[in-house]
């Protein structure tokens, strides 16, 4: 999700989230679990303010938080248990939009960045990874613009 305000014809400032951007299965020596990446943040965006062209591109910079969390079993004599972790990270997005019509579109959207302070993940109070150096995701949906 995303909420945006015009600076001027092309450029403006965007606050965002990916509201668990990955899920993923972490196996290490002091059990199992499962991981959820979530980000939040926001930065500079360029865009054409209304493309009349059905097809339109759009980029963006920025600054977001990372948060990881991660639940499962720990092997004995460890206990269950859940574990979150919170770092930074530089990010850079480009996007294809496809308008539909009015208000809507298709989108399709890469993003990829840095953590300058890596979220580590624990389980079974042993670290057994670290996330964000780099990452790189593509995400598609659609669009509303009010």
């Amino acid at each position: 999700a995303s909420l945006r305000a015009r600076l001027g014809r092309l450029l403006g400032l965007e606050l965002c989230g990916y509201a668990p951007l990955n899920s993923v299965e972490v196996t290490g020596p002091g059990g199992q679990g499962r991981t959820t990446v979530w980000l939040t943040g926001g930065g500079l965006v360029l865009a054409p303010r209304r493309s009349p062209r059905r097809l339109s591109a759009e980029g963006g910079l920025g600054a977001m938080a990372a948060m990881t969390r991660s639940a499962g079993q720990a092997t004995p004599p460890g206990r269950a248990q859940t574990v979150s972790g919170v770092g930074a990270v530089l990010y850079g997005r480009a996007a294809g939009k496809l308008r539909l019509g009015g208000a809507w579109a298709l989108r399709l959207d890469l993003l990829g960045g840095w953590a300058v302070a890596r979220p580590v993940i624990e389980i079974g109070d042993r670290d057994v990874a670290w996330w964000g150096r780099p990452f790189l995701a593509a995400l598609g949906g659609g669009e509303v613009r009010f």
